[in-house]
C-alpha cells in the first residue's frame, strides 16, 4: 500500500495564497545544513536559519510541488536558481502581521533517509499530521 502524500505542501501553497490575497508579504522561514537537499544562498545563512521572501515581486518562477519550492530571485545582485526540500521549512508567514503556520523540523534521520532526488520518489516520505502544525 502507497503512503499518503505530506500534508505540507497544501498548507504552505494555502498561507501563500492567502497571503497574497491579502495582499501581504509571504516569508519562508527554512533550516539549512551542509547536507541538505536544498539549493540556497548560502552566504545568507544565519545560525542554521535562512528568511525569504517569496513574494511575486521578489520572486520569478515559483513552483511548490510536492517535494520542494523553486523559483528564481536576485541576491546581492546576481541572479540564482532556488530549490528549497519542503523537509526543511519550518514556517510560512505573513510578514506585516507574523501570522501563518510552522512546522516541526524533521528529525535528521528522517532527513537523510530521503532520496537523493526525491522529487522523483514521494511514496517514501513520512507522512506529516495536522497535529503536528502549529499556527503561529
Amino acid at each position: 500500500m502507497l503512503e499518503d502524500a505530506s500534508i505540507r505542501p497544501y498548507f504552505i501553497r494555502a498561507i501563500y495564497q492567502w497571503c497574497i490575497d491579502q495582499g501581504y508579504t509571504p516569508y519562508l522561514l527554512v533550516e539549512w545544513a551542509e547536507n541538505n537537499q536544498s539549493q540556497i544562498p548560502q552566504h545568507l545563512v544565519t545560525e542554521g536559519k535562512i528568511v525569504l521572501n517569496i513574494s511575486p515581486e521578489s520572486v520569478r518562477k515559483l513552483t511548490i510541488d510536492s517535494d520542494f519550492i523553486h523559483f528564481t530571485a536576485r541576491f546581492l545582485g546576481k541572479t540564482a536558481e532556488v530549490k528549497i526540500a519542503l523537509a526543511e521549512v519550518l514556517s510560512i508567514y505573513a510578514s506585516e502581521i507574523e501570522n501563518g503556520i510552522s512546522f516541526p523540523p524533521l528529525p535528521q534521520e528522517e532527513r537523510e533517509a530521503l532520496p537523493a532526488d526525491a522529487d522523483k520518489n514521494t511514496q517514501t516520505r513520512k507522512k506529516i499530521e495536522v497535529a503536528d502544525i502549529q499556527i503561529i
